[in-house]
């Protein structure tokens, strides 16, 4: 018999509490989110969500400004090895980012896009912690991904 640890990977290689949400864990395994095939977007959080949390809704997201959430391109599965399968995604960007608070951005949130627009009930699938929260002033933001580690592993034993 297999094992199977999903694992998230920092764009910092920040320990927790960067994770994995648990109705995603779920979700995948089952196939209702399909991280070859979906369509995926990044939410700026200025809170740590619980794990718990299932959609949108329950995200303490960023607002006011010139801040969207932004759909994530090139979403690639890959196996490097035959025990490790790899999710990795273009690096997402926001440009003149500024929000309407002065509430410093936490981290970031990826979901699944279930409509053909944003919606606060898509399902959440990963919280990623940044290494130094900050309010956003008219910059170009962007979280490096790092390629080689991709930023959900599946590792299989």
């Amino acid at each position: 018999m297999e094992t199977l640890n999903l694992t998230l990977l920092n764009p910092k290689k920040k320990p927790m509490p960067s994770f994995v949400f648990n109705s995603a864990k779920i979700a995948i395994l089952n196939a209702t989110i399909d991280l070859d095939s979906d369509t995926f977007y990044a939410c700026l959080v200025t809170s740590i969500p619980a794990a718990t949390v299932t959609t949108r809704t329950g995200l303490a997201e960023a607002s006011g400004g010139t801040y969207a959430p932004q759909l994530l391109s090139g979403t690639t599965l890959n196996a490097p090895t035959t025990a490790t399968v790899r999710w990795t995604f273009t690096n997402p960007s926001w440009t003149n980012l500024t929000t309407g608070t002065s509430t410093p951005l936490l981290g970031m949130v990826i979901c699944k896009r279930v409509g053909s627009s944003f919606a606060t009930s898509d399902p959440v699938i990963a919280f990623l912690e940044f290494n130094n929260s900050f309010t956003p002033s008219g910059v170009t933001f962007q979280v490096d991904i790092p390629n080689n580690t991709g930023v959900l592993t599946a590792t299989f034993s």
